[in-house]
Order: C-alpha cells, then sequence, then structure tokens
C-alpha cells in the first residue's frame, strides 16, 4: 500500500506539481522506508537498527551500477531518471517481500508499546546540555558565512564553537560510557558527526575546494545535454546519483552535491559502526561505546562532495558491510559484496580498484577451503595479493598510455631508503610555543599513527582467536602501503603541477585507515571494558583527553592558517565571481584568461564548457598544462610579450584543432588576487605593460587587459 500511496504522489509532483519540497519529503520517505525494507531482505536476521544503513547502502549500489551502465548507453535525461525511479520501487519491493514487507510499521508499533527506559535526571540534564552545546555550534556556523577569499575557516569561525564541540563530545563520550539507550545516542552521534563535516558548508555559500566546482558544473551540464563528452568511466557513479535525486525529486542540484557525501556520512556511518561492533561483542552497551572511536578517524574526505570523497565513505561502508562475512565461516554474499566494489570503482577508481581486490582476496580465501585444488587456489590468491601491491600504480600507467599523458615509470628511485621513507610512519613533535596549539598538533597529527598502532596491537594479540578471513584486512592495508611507496618513488607525475604529485599517494592514507577499521574497533572496545570498570577519576581523565583528542581532530580537518602552517586553500570569493563575469562582459570579441585555480574554478562553474580553443579552456585548467605556466610566467614577470604569447599559443591550439570553431582570440585578460604572493610588485608592475586595468570588489582582484592591437593604456570601463 505505501508504495502504491508513494507512487501516486511521485507522479502527481513529476507531471503536476514539480514541487522541491513535495520532492523532498519523498526523497525522506524513500530513503527512511524503502532503505529499511531493503536491509530486512538482504538481512532479515538483524534488528531494523543494524539493518538500515545495508539496505541504503545497497540501493544506492544499485542505483549508481544501473545508472551508469544507463548514461553510457543512451542520454542520462530526466525521463531516463524517472523511469530508473519506476524500475527501483518494485526491486525494492521485490527484496522486501522476500522476507517481511511490512517490517518498518511493525517495528514502530513495537516500539510504541513498549515500555520506555526511563532514563535518570543526571542523563537527561547531560543530554539537555550536549544539545544545547551543538546548537550553540551550529549557530556558530550560522553566523560564520563569507564571501571573501580566506586561507581557513577557523579566520571566522569563532573559537568558541570548539568550546561548543569540546563541552558537547565530553557529555557524549559520557553518555556512551554509560552504554544504554543505543537509539538516542546514535541519533545524538549522527547530529554532532554532520556539525564537524557541515563546517564549509556554512563558512563557505559560494562553494568550497576546487573540485567541486568542475564537477558541479560537469552535472550541470548533463543534467541539460543528457551527456557530457568525452565520457569518463570514472566520477559516473557521483553523477548519475546527484542527476537521479535532482531530476526526479526536483531538489536544486547545488544542494543535492553539496549535501550528499556530508549528509549520508553523518546518517549512515554510527549505524554502520554499531551494527559491527554489537556483532563482535554481542554487548549493546560495549558497541555503543566503541563510536567514540568513529569521531577518531580522518573526517576530511566528508567535509565536501568529490568522487573522491563519495568513494571514500563507500569503501568504509563496504569495509564495514563485509566484516559478518569475515567473522563467519558461511560464504561471503559474492553479489552485493561485488554490487559495492563495482559502485565504489564507478564513484572512483582509487578506491574502487583496492576495494575490487578486497572482494576478490575475500573470495579466493572462502574458496581455499572448499577447492578440490587448493595448491592452484593458493597461487591465485597469492598472485592477486602481488597485483594489489602495485594496482594503482599500473591503473596510472594505463591511463596515461591511453589518453597520451606523460607519466614514466622510474624504477632506479625505488630502493630500501626511498621505500621506508616515503611511508607515513613519523611521530610528529613539534612545538612552537604556542601550548593550545602544540597540544592540538600533537593529538591530531599523531591520529593515524595511534589508530595504526591499536589496530595491530590487536591483531597481533587477537589473530589466533579470529577467523582467518580476518587476515585480508591487513594484508589489504600492507599492499596500499605498498602501493604509497611506489607512487611516492617511482611514479613520476611530471605532468602535473609541483604540489600536486604527492596527492595521489596521500589519499592513500584514510583508505589504510579504513581497511583497519575492524581491529581498531577491536582494540577500542578492549580499552573501554576495562576503563568502564576503572575508578572514576581515571574515567574522568580519560574522557576529557579523547573529547580534546576529537576536537584536535576537527581543527586540522580543515585548511589552517595558524603557527604551523601556511593556508593556501584559498576559496572562491565573490569578487573572483564578479571579475569572471565582468570579463565576459566587457569583452567584445573572443577572449582567453590567465587566472589562478579558484577564478578558473568560478569560470567553469558559472560560465560552463562551451569556451574551449581547441583541447584547452579559455581559463588555464588544469593546472598541469602549459597555459598554466604562462600564467606562472605572467605573475614572475607580467609583461605584455609574455601575455601575447600566451595567446598566440591559444590560438594556434585551435587552428591545429581539427574540430575547433573558435574564433581567434584579439585578447588576452590577467587576473591577480590580492592574496597572491608578491601581488603588489605583480600590480604595479602590470599596470605599466597593460592596454587597460581596473580593480574588483574594493582592490581584492586586478584585471589587466592585454590586446594583440594595440588599444592604449586607459582604465577599463
Amino acid at each position: 500500500m505505501f508504495s502504491l500511496l508513494f507512487l501516486g504522489v511521485l507522479l502527481v509532483n513529476w507531471f503536476f506539481l514539480q514541487s522541491p519540497l513535495l520532492g523532498g519529503i519523498l526523497l525522506v520517505c524513500a530513503f527512511f522506508l524503502f532503505g529499511a525494507w531493503t536491509g530486512k531482505g538482504i538481512a532479515p536476521q538483524e534488528t531494523l537498527l543494524q539493518n538500515w544503513w545495508k539496505g541504503i547502502v545497497v540501493t544506492l549500489s544499485l542505483l549508481i551500477v544501473s545508472g551508469s551502465l544507463l548514461y553510457f548507453l543512451i542520454p542520462f535525461t530526466k525521463e531516463v531518471c524517472f523511469i530508473l525511479a519506476l524500475l527501483l520501487i518494485p526491486i525494492t519491493w521485490w527484496i522486501a517481500s522476500k522476507k517481511s514487507p511490512h517490517h518498518f510499521f511493525s517495528w514502530l508499533h513495537k516500539k510504541k508499546e513498549q515500555t520506555t527506559e526511563k532514563l535518570s535526571h543526571p542523563v537527561w540534564i547531560a543530554l539537555c546540555f550536549f544539545i544545547f552545546c551543538v546548537i550553540m555550534a551550529f549557530m556558530i556556523l550560522s553566523q560564520s558565512t563569507t564571501f571573501e577569499a580566506i586561507r581557513s575557516p577557523w579566520q571566522v569561525v569563532s573559537p568558541s564553537f570548539f568550546l561548543a564541540l569540546f563541552l558537547a563530545f565530553l557529555l557524549l563520550f559520557a553518555l556512551f560510557l554509560r552504554g544504554k539507550s543505543p537509539s538516542l545516542l546514535l541519533t545524538s552521534s549522527s547530529l554532532i558527526l554532520f556539525c564537524c563535516v557541515a563546517v564549509a558548508l556554512f563558512v563557505y555559500p559560494l562553494g568550497y575546494g576546487f573540485d567541486s566546482f568542475i564537477h558541479q558544473a560537469t552535472e550541470e551540464h548533463i543534467a541539460l545535454f543528457g551527456s557530457i563528452s568525452p565520457k569518463p568511466f570514472y566520477y559516473t557513479g557521483q553523477y548519475v546519483t546527484i542527476l537521479f535525486i535532482h531530476q526526479v525529486f526536483f531538489l536544486p542540484l547545488t544542494l543535492v552535491d553539496q549535501l550528499l557525501v556530508p549528509l549520508l556520512a553523518a546518517l549512515l556511518l554510527p549505524l554502520a559502526w554499531f551494527n559491527v561492533a554489537t556483532m563482535m561483542f554481542k554487548k549493546t552497551a560495549l558497541a555503543t561505546m566503541t563510536l567514540i572511536g568513529l569521531f577518531l578517524l580522518p573526517l576530511t574526505s566528508w567535509i565536501v562532495t568529490t568522487p573522491q570523497g563519495f568513494a571514500n565513505l563507500w569503501i568504509l561502508l563496504s569495509i564495514l558491510f563485509a566484516v559478518p562475512f569475515l567473522l563467519s565461516k558461511d560464504q561471503p554474499n559474492i553479489f552485493l559484496l561485488f554490487l559495492l566494489a563495482f559502485s565504489t570503482l564507478l564513484i572512483h577508481p582509487i578506491a574502487g580498484l583496492p576495494l575490487l581486490l578486497f572482494v576478490i582476496l575475500l573470495c579466493l580465501h572462502s574458496w581455499q577451503g572448499h577447492s578440490r585444488f587448493p595448491f592452484f587456489s593458493r597461487t591465485l590468491f597469492w598472485m592477486s595479493s602481488l597485483i594489489a601491491c602495485i594496482i594503482l600504480p599500473l591503473s596510472f600507467a594505463l591511463q596515461s598510455f591511453l589518453s597520451g599523458q606523460s607519466l614514466h615509470l622510474d624504477l632506479t628511485q625505488l630502493s630500501f631508503q626511498t621505500f621506508f621513507s616515503s611511508l607515513p610512519f613519523g611521530l610528529f613533535l613539534e612545538q612552537h610555543f604556542h601550548p593550545l596549539l602544540d597540544a592540538t598538533y600533537l593529538f591530531g597529527s599523531n591520529l593515524f599513527l595511534l589508530i595504526l598502532v591499536i589496530a595491530v596491537f590487536t591483531w597481533l594479540f587477537q589473530h589466533k582467536t579470529l577467523p582467518s578471513r580476518m587476515n585480508v584486512l591487513p594484508l589489504m592495508a600492507l599492499a596500499l602501503l605498498v602501493n604509497i611507496a611506489f607512487l611516492s618513488t617511482v611514479v613520476n607525475f611530471s605532468f602535473l603541477i609541483d604540489y600536486e604529485r604527492l596527492n595521489y599517494a596521500d589519499r592513500l592514507l584514510p583508505l589504510i585507515v579504513f581497511f583497519l577499521v575492524p581491529f581498531f574497533l577491536l582494540g577500542m572496545g578492549y580499552f573501554l571494558e576495562r576503563l568502564q570498570k576503572s575508578p572514576f577519576p581515571l574515567q574522568a581523565t580519560v574522557l576529557v583527553l579523547l573529547a580534546a583528542i576529537v576536537t584536535s581532530n576537527i581543527y586540522l580537518t580543515y585548511p589552517r592558517d595558524d603557527a604551523y602552517i601556511t593556508g593556501h586553500g584559498i576559496n572562491v570569493s565573490q569578487s573572483d565571481v564578479d571579475v569572471i563575469y565582468l570579463i565576459d562582459e566587457i569583452a567584445k570579441q573572443p577572449y582567453v584568461v590567465l587566472a589562478n585555480q579558484s577564478v578558473s574554478a568560478a569560470a567553469i562553474r558559472n560560465l560552463g564548457f562551451d569556451h574551449y580553443f581547441g583541447d584547452q579552456y579559455f581559463y588555464p585548467i588544469p593546472t598541469g598544462e602549459t597555459f598554466y605556466h604562462y600564467f606562472l610566467n605572467m605573475n614572475n614577470a607580467p609583461t605584455k610579450e609574455t601575455a601575447l604569447e600566451a595567446l598566440g599559443f591559444i590560438n594556434a591550439l585551435c587552428t591545429e584543432a581539427v574540430n575547433c570553431d573558435q574564433e581567434q582570440a584579439q585578447s588576452i585578460f590577467y587576473v591577480v588576487d590580492r592574496y597572491w604572493w608578491e601581488s603588489a610588485r605583480i600590480i604595479e608592475t602590470a599596470k605599466g605593460t597593460a592596454d587597460a586595468w581596473l580593480s574588483v570588489g574594493d582592490g581584492e582582484v586586478y584585471l589587466f587587459r592585454f590586446d594583440a592591437a594595440d588599444a592604449g593604456g586607459q582604465v577599463l570601463k
């Protein structure tokens, strides 16, 4: 009955109302109810609290795989999205009807009839203070919105935000240690986790980062035209998910993009963590206590929606999804595990390839016990393990071969010294004589090492009592360490700008943590179980320390500009947006622009992809290409000769390209933001060489124009 009612309202909204408000309500209903029914179908032995997140992960993975297949075959229009929605409804109903389609409503009925646990007055007071602290944190964030270019969100967020977070974590961890009312504590965990990963949503209303602008522009292009050329094999998992929600439920595309990963992380991770902890310890109270460990994980991946962040969320959820198969002797559900792996691969291969190898190793390990040819199965297992150690360098080599990029493998750079020096095992012990800041970096910067130590020692002491399948997890973590060593030494990313060449190796660090999460969770459980039996003063001290460490982790999750580091993660400002529209308005003929990444991101987000000269966009992105080096040369010496040389380079690209229909550009604009290194020198020098110039946003951005034919030096009008 609910399926029919849902379908009827969906049809009415699709054909007649097209209301975002009604679409949002329908999306929430689908998210909770269909997720619960699918979860009951795939895990009937578990409670709704345990299996709902599994239903959501499986349903979204089905959407990603089927939507990506349709995207590759036909234009991904709104009609295709709607047909896909109509198909997903009976599929979800069919999965649920195999077990108990009315599970969600029966669960609500049982909850209503059950006697609610009476909470003591101190617990109610603690909960009220916790909610008050979280509300204060949200209010502080809402008052910190800025349209200016800043190096760190902490430049505009009041320090009282961290005080509110610290008190909220302290109260929540105290309630965790009590270990009762898991539903209430899971809701509280989701609330404060969203507060931690949503800072960028509040502080940067124009958008955060660089990649998110590119992906939003791509999503809007696909929404308008049904496709984009060339069609990438990766990233499509994110694109089809966001476009599906946008096209079917009429929610603003930018809003869906900004909320997708932070909201999914806040809703799904606490439930998944609690589900795995309950299975490991068989004690609800102890499982609730281990939720403290969730806030010690690297949260940077989930503060903004990007394919890498989305894939990182999916790989962690997939590993937690696989834990029941790792702990039992039953055969793993191969279909579901490969479904999650392929959906992650379609979102981003850096996370998808290791997860795919993990699933293959898990299946091969399970097959060894039942194989008639044990030597053959063991050989396959260890061959797959070796492939896992070099899978990412191999994928980059293949990608460079197919795309024609200049990726080189230099085996002479590989030695024992360079191999071990590239591994992230260093202990951070710096101090800058700022007690609070020193403590923050001491705690937060060593979290990776702390998680690694806890996980390794837990494995050393418990691996004999745990099923041998669990050994696949540390094996994958070790394989990723080898991949990091290869990417840091052997692979030469010469086509990238200098500061981006180690970026790919750094992306593997969170994946190592995720593969070790089950052992880290197990170690946290043993530690907290002993803490619960210890004297109250020791409990209070440890909880204060944990709350401080978690608060430090939140501070280090975002870009900083302090005594330890000079921030370079400057956001897109309103002046950047204004200057790209101003250039487009005053240019009476085809033009190109030399500008930094932030301005280029604003251009591609607001002006789209319709301005190409051959294979080069009319702003200097990507940063590894020749056109961006002209921008760097202008920063060193802003001369008209360099500007016109860049202009000639772009026009030559269009002349050489067979499919370039752009007219020859007659002007090139040069944009200098006030925050740029030596901007005062650059601006004054450029004023004397440019044909025309002006300032935007009270001098925040300076714009210079260089014409192919002399226009005379004057201020732009």
